[in-house]
């Protein structure tokens, strides 16, 4: 739809022209607005701007002052909300559940991005939207469309364009908006209070896991500061939320519009000094130099909201719209996409914030998962050569809308965070900051988009699909995505942090090359080159001589971090603190008879991506005889492995170093396997022995091969399940042998030691390490043990006293006694059910972690 207001005309200069709140109405405009009732606008209007703001100029830059770090990758955007907020919406329930959803998504992007997130709501003011058309056909008959409640209703008797609703949008805007503050005030967003992070819908066990293991991380380092006192300074108590809508009716816009006082904690580039024009005649100055320029003291503020956006299908640089939206102080965001030329963009940023001030302007791409990984890159590299830093957002939604077979309008979960996951990506690789995510949401259990861990198929639509407009995610697909967003961060924080000294990844090529900063080096001058040599690279346009390059074989700990991966690997310093805790010493191989025992065994459980499979292979390596390598041949699209020949069969019987790898999951095993012969053409495949299956399973088959003798010189378990194989596994591991469980939390592996007491497993916790801290490596270890509360006491005084030898009888709790006799004694007249688990870290401050692990050893064998 386009029309044109006040006779406007294309090709107006922006920048030299007056601006005004109403100057907008000299331009043409696309989704106009017509009135039968022009008297009833100009009352409504009239009412508007005798009306107090919504919003205050302090509040306005405080955002911009944070969106200015979000540009700088300080801090990380969420924003998110209704498609067209309704005045319904207007509700304690409704507002209370965006407050709700909109804080937990911000702590798990706290978690993964280990930065501050701003927060800004699609709420308080979204109540237009822009259409295709001014009618659509309903039962038949023709009616207007409906363009959000600001303009008309949604029944078709209500479809007329009603003035007053102008006057209605500010009054919901305010009240709730008013009653966000109320709440934030009266400690909503308190982190003290207990958070509902129900997780039972996510019905795949593995992503249970996982965000169990953040949950868990997040709640264990909110205690912590409770319990140091360090969350009395006021910042767990309250949180910043903003307002934002689409600026979209500007007839509303304008009415709202004040010229009002900077606040103090304004911050724009100082204006530069005037340079006085001279006489061509006489030399003399025009201007005195000496007079200095008077710094602003009062803008035009938008007071209906914090942030408005303006939309891709009203973005045009010689429209009403940008018109607009040039004048305003407020923060603004600009729809970019498909149909967004490079030229436009240039001139849009230069037109909308010619001083080019950092926090300014939000870029907020839409392309569509197909078009995005085209799209991004040229959008990306047109604005840096514009000089302008903006802040770039994801909307992953609005590009991915399709139709059901019965005509239903959805958004697939799995499209947007293909969409969102590859701006991740596109952003790294092109030195760019991906600073925040733009999703359409609410906090209500509807179906409106399939997909996610609840499994929405468009079958299942029908049971609660009320949007007015477009499809949102509901409040579990929501917290899931925010879930995936923090994930990325996190993998893509650690791989920055080591990836300084990596040039290229990946297959070679004849004919590519690779670009460093001292010059380029072509894929043919390494084809066919042993480790260790030197390749010239091309010389410089500067003139200077080519750099030098040594190739070299890659490590360990980078194939591990950079190596195609379908889960989160066990990371280089944790797989090596795994090793070391299993303290192996393997007899290097003489070529003797390989039969001879015992032989060192390992069994993982719970291979994942095969990091750990490596490092225990490596440590284990000199145990076996010579081995010729498998063949690894690369092609472009993937990794080929020769499987070993049936000739290896008298090899593998020889072999005296073995780890056996467990996966229930036959791709991930299938991946694992690539991932280790893979590394050095193969050099530690030959000592695995992969399988899939459950691990108690195969355990119990193993040991009946081996008629019950017990083989496992130790055991690692990575499952969610850990606890219910102990048992087994504990049967197949030889009385000198160690036992270690890797959970995302502390309290897993204290129901773990306590479940070992309560089924007589012959096992003693020897100590707990908590991984991620100490700067990712080496480990923490806490104090972990076994007591009786006081409630439980009386039947286990037996030999406890105190140091002077009177009866203990003060503590409100009861140690489990150490030595092994005195443990046999208290288990004899004590109930094994009432045993708790104390648990405090050693030394140090407490840190939030990536896991514990649990190890355990055969008491007997302690002795």
């Amino acid at each position: 739809m386009v029309g044109t207001t006040n006779g406007a005309a294309n090709g107006h200069d922006h920048n030299s022209s007056a601006w005004s709140p109403s100057s907008w109405r000299s331009r043409p405009i696309k989704q106009p607005v017509t009135y039968e009732d022009e008297a009833a606008v100009a009352k409504s209007r009239s009412k508007l701007q005798r009306l107090p703001p919504i919003v205050t100029p302090y509040e306005i830059w405080k955002l911009r002052r944070s969106l200015a770090d979000v540009a700088e990758g300080k801090a990380f955007l969420l924003q998110g909300g209704d498609c067209a907020e309704l005045f319904d919406y207007c509700n304690e329930a409704a507002i209370d559940s965006k407050i709700k959803l909109l804080l937990q998504m911000s702590l798990v992007l706290i978690w993964g991005g280990n930065k501050p997130v701003v927060r800004i709501a699609r709420m308080a003011g979204q109540y237009a939207k822009p259409r295709s058309s001014p009618v659509e056909m309903l039962d038949g008959k023709q009616v207007p469309s409906f363009r959000g409640d600001i303009l008309n209703g949604y029944e078709p008797d209500a479809r007329d364009i009603d003035p007053d609703r102008l006057v209605q949008a500010y009054f919901h805007s305010a009240a709730t908006l008013n009653y966000v503050r109320a709440q934030i005030a009266s400690g909503v967003a308190d982190l003290h209070n207990p958070l509902d992070w129900n997780l039972g819908h996510v019905g795949d066990e593995e992503l249970q896991t996982k965000y169990t293991r953040i949950v868990d991380s997040i709640r264990e380092s909110l205690q912590f500061m409770k319990t140091v006192g360090a969350d009395t300074a006021g910042q767990l108590q309250t949180v910043d939320l903003f307002t934002s809508h689409e600026g979209l009716l500007l007839e509303y816009e304008e009415a709202l519009t004040r010229k009002l006082r900077h606040p103090v904690n304004r911050n724009v580039p100082s204006p530069p000094p005037s340079v006085p024009k001279v006489s061509p005649l006489t030399g003399g100055a025009f201007i005195d130099p000496s007079l200095k320029a008077q710094a602003e003291t009062h803008g035009y503020y938008n007071t209906s909201a914090h942030f408005l956006w303006v939309g891709d299908r009203t973005r045009q640089p010689d429209h009403a719209h940008i018109e607009y939206f040039r004048g305003i102080e407020n923060p603004i965001g600009i729809k970019v996409g498909p149909t967004t030329s490079i030229e436009d963009l240039a001139e849009l940023l230069d037109i909308v914030n010619p001083r080019k001030e950092v926090g300014k302007v939000t870029l907020i791409t839409r392309y569509g998962e197909g078009k995005v990984n085209d799209l991004l890159p040229v959008h990306i590299e047109a604005v840096r050569k514009t000089g302008h830093v903006v802040v770039w957002q994801c909307d992953p939604m609005h590009g991915n809308t399709r139709s059901t077979t019965s005509g239903i309008k959805t958004r697939s979960f799995a499209s947007i965070l293909s969409e969102l996951s590859s701006a991740l990506r596109i952003h790294s690789e092109c030195g760019s900051i991906l600073g925040g995510v733009h999703l359409e949401l609410t906090g209500d259990a509807v179906t409106e988009c399939t997909g996610g861990s609840q499994g929405l198929q468009d079958e299942d639509l029908g049971e609660r699909y009320e949007t007015f407009c477009d499809p949102r995610l509901n409040e579990k697909q929501a917290l899931e995505m925010a879930f995936l967003v923090a994930g990325s961060q996190r993998v893509s924080e650690n791989v920055a942090r080591s990836n300084s000294g990596v040039l290229f990844r990946g297959p070679l090529k004849p004919g590519k090359q690779i670009d460093t900063h001292k010059g380029v080096l072509n894929h043919t001058s390494i084809i066919g080159r042993r480790v260790r040599d030197v390749v010239q690279g091309v010389p410089l346009k500067s003139g200077k001589p080519a750099a030098e390059f040594r190739l070299l074989e890659v490590k360990l700990d980078d194939y591990v971090r950079f190596s195609r991966r379908l889960v989160t690997p066990v990371y280089p310093a944790d797989a090596n603190l795994i090793v070391s805790l299993l303290d192996l010493h393997p007899e290097v191989y003489d070529g003797e008879d390989g039969n001879a025992e015992p032989k060192l065994e390992i069994l993982e459980a719970g291979t994942g991506h095969g990091s750990l499979t490596l490092h225990l292979s490596r440590a284990v390596h000199a145990a076996n005889p010579p081995k010729p390598r498998a063949r690894v041949e690369m092609n472009d699209c993937a990794t080929t492995i020769d499987t070993p020949s049936s000739g290896d069969a008298d090899w593998s019987a020889r072999r005296r170093g073995i780890v056996h790898t467990i996966e229930i999951s036959p791709r991930y095993a299938e991946h694992s396997r690539k991932t280790v012969s893979a590394f050095r053409h193969g050099q530690y495949a030959g000592n695995i022995d992969f399988h899939v299956g459950d691990v108690s399973e195969w355990t119990t088959a193993a040991l009946a091969q081996r008629k019950d003798e017990a083989f496992l010189s130790h055991a690692f378990l990575d499952l969610p399940n850990a606890d219910t194989h102990i048992a087994n596994v504990t049967k197949a591991l030889r009385v000198d042998g160690t036992l270690i469980v890797f959970n995302p939390s502390i309290t897993q592996i204290t129901e773990c030691a306590l479940g070992i007491k309560r089924d007589g497993i012959p096992l003693e916790l020897d100590k707990v390490i908590e991984l991620g801290v100490n700067g990712g490596s080496g480990g923490r270890e806490w104090g972990v043990r076994p007591v009786i509360p006081r409630a439980a006491r009386s039947v286990v005084q037996v030999g406890v006293e105190n140091a002077d030898g009177s009866p203990d009888d003060s503590g409100v709790e009861i140690d489990e006694p150490e030595k092994a006799e005195d443990t046999t004694a208290t288990e004899r007249t004590a109930d094994t059910s009432k045993w708790s688990m104390v648990c405090r870290p050693k030394v140090g401050e407490r840190v939030v972690g990536g896991g514990f692990l649990g190890s355990f050893a055969n008491p007997s064998y302690c002795l």
